[in-house]
């Protein structure tokens, strides 16, 4: 273009509407004309026009990635991820982006809900919860449903926009059900490849819970309450847990069996309000070949350190006529009000002891709690000798009753508001058979 053009205002710079706050034009000016052109305008010049753009502030829009329809199973809850429900909005950062619910949410049809905090309707939500996917839709009832909802980035609301919601009935079928074989004493962890479930949802991960509708003969169905905890009796559980490593079943049966037994694992399964009834998850019981010659309780009476010997704990084979072996006993479960020792360090589970140690009266067992009552303590043991095992044991201990252990009273007291109540035996008391001399400190 030419100066003239400039000059009758016909050059225009037009912005392309993105975010960035500053632009240029690098121009080459050159000079023509009929006549001779002085020697210093014969070469064109380079100049730089900077241009600054002032920001205006674009409202929020709501977008469905995939489309504005989502597909849930009755009675469970989705997670409303990024996969579902997004927000674009050039000039706001997420952090300032908050989500409202707006046309008069029926609750008994569904509500939302953050993830964290179940049963608690709300509102509205940030972005942030979104991305973190924080955010859950839970269904209640109906069929065909709908979920209104605008963004606003603090100044200006997005058009509102409506996610439609299609619920249908949870369908469920036993993908894996093989069961296994376990040692008797033995525990095994049932996986997904034992024993998994399938569902009709679509881009959900469903609560599928198992539910165990029988008392177990052999043993227990235990649950593991964080990575490396301990493993606690269940009655129910969730495919999630199977996943996760978390589930195992436990042969507690201490008797000696003439041949193999089998656990029948009688369970539903249930998604949502529907039910799958009558499944049986089968776990063969190889039995156990050594057993217990002796097995005589320990009584601590009035002392704090006791060994354990041959006396108390002497494991044999199943056949008499076998020729002697080396028994290792393993701790499967640790005493709780005491320290079982060998040569003076603690066992702990998964370490153990042997038959040799229990002549050379290197076991000990010593208490830890002082109560002025008689208690008792246990630990559970498993005897093995080279492919050869045990069922599990478990061993009782007898505490003897400390006179000089002191037993506190300490109950609630109540009090009005600036007001003052006595506190009497009946709220904190200390006392032993032994002696009723003691002084309280307030720190």
């Amino acid at each position: 273009f030419t100066l003239l053009d400039i000059v009758n205002r016909k050059v225009r710079y037009v912005h392309d509407g993105s975010e960035g706050p500053m632009d240029q034009l690098m121009l080459e000016v050159t000079v023509t004309a009929q006549q001779g052109v002085p020697e210093c305008l014969q070469q064109g010049q380079v100049y730089l026009l900077p241009i600054m753009i002032n920001p205006i502030n674009d409202a929020p829009q709501v977008i469905f990635p995939h489309g504005n329809h989502m597909t849930i199973l009755k009675h469970t809850r989705k997670h409303l991820t990024t996969d579902i429900l997004q927000v674009l909005d050039d000039d706001t950062s997420c952090d300032d982006l908050e989500f409202q619910l707006h046309g008069g949410q029926q609750m008994e049809e569904g509500y939302v809900e953050y993830d964290f905090h179940p049963g608690v309707p709300i509102e509205e939500f940030s972005c942030r919860d979104l991305e973190a996917g924080n955010i859950v839709y839970v269904h209640q009832s109906g069929t065909n449903l709908q979920l209104t909802l605008q963004v606003s980035d603090g100044t200006v609301p997005s058009p509102v926009a409506t996610l439609r919601i299609h619920a249908i009935d949870p369908d469920i079928r036993l993908h894996n059900n093989t069961g296994f074989s376990i040692a008797q004493g033995g525990a095994a962890c049932i996986t997904t490849a034992n024993l998994s479930v399938e569902t009709n949802a679509v881009k959900q991960q469903v609560a599928i819970l198992y539910v165990l509708t029988e008392p177990l003969r052999y043993g227990e169905v235990q649950k593991q309450g964080s990575v490396g905890g301990e493993w606690k009796k269940v009655e129910s559980f969730y495919q999630q847990d199977l996943e996760q490593g978390r589930i195992q079943y436990f042969s507690t049966d201490p008797e000696h069996q003439l041949e193999d037994v089998v656990e029948k694992l009688r369970f539903k399964v249930q998604v949502g309000q529907k039910v799958l009834q009558n499944n049986t998850f089968l776990i063969k019981i190889k039995r156990a070949t050594i057993k217990m010659r002796t097995m005589v309780p320990l009584q601590m009476k009035n002392k704090r350190h006791r060994n354990i010997t041959s006396k108390e704990l002497e494991a044999m084979l199943e056949d008499p006529n076998s020729d002697p072996v080396p028994f290792h006993y393993m701790i499967i479960q640790a005493p709780k009000k005491g320290n079982l020792e060998l040569l003076g360090n603690r066992l702990t589970e998964g370490s153990g002891f042997t038959q040799d140690d229990l002549q050379r009266n290197h076991l000990s067992y010593s208490a830890t709690i002082r109560n002025s009552q008689q208690a008792e303590d246990t630990f559970q043991f498993r005897v093995r000798a080279s492919e050869q095992y045990s069922p599990v044991y478990t061993y009782t201990i007898s505490i003897g009753g400390d006179p000089d252990a002191p037993a506190l009273t300490n109950v609630l007291l109540t009090v009005p508001e600036g007001g003052q109540a006595v506190i009497s035996k009946d709220h904190l008391f200390v006392q032993s058979m032994n002696s009723m001399d003691y002084l309280y400190e307030v720190i």
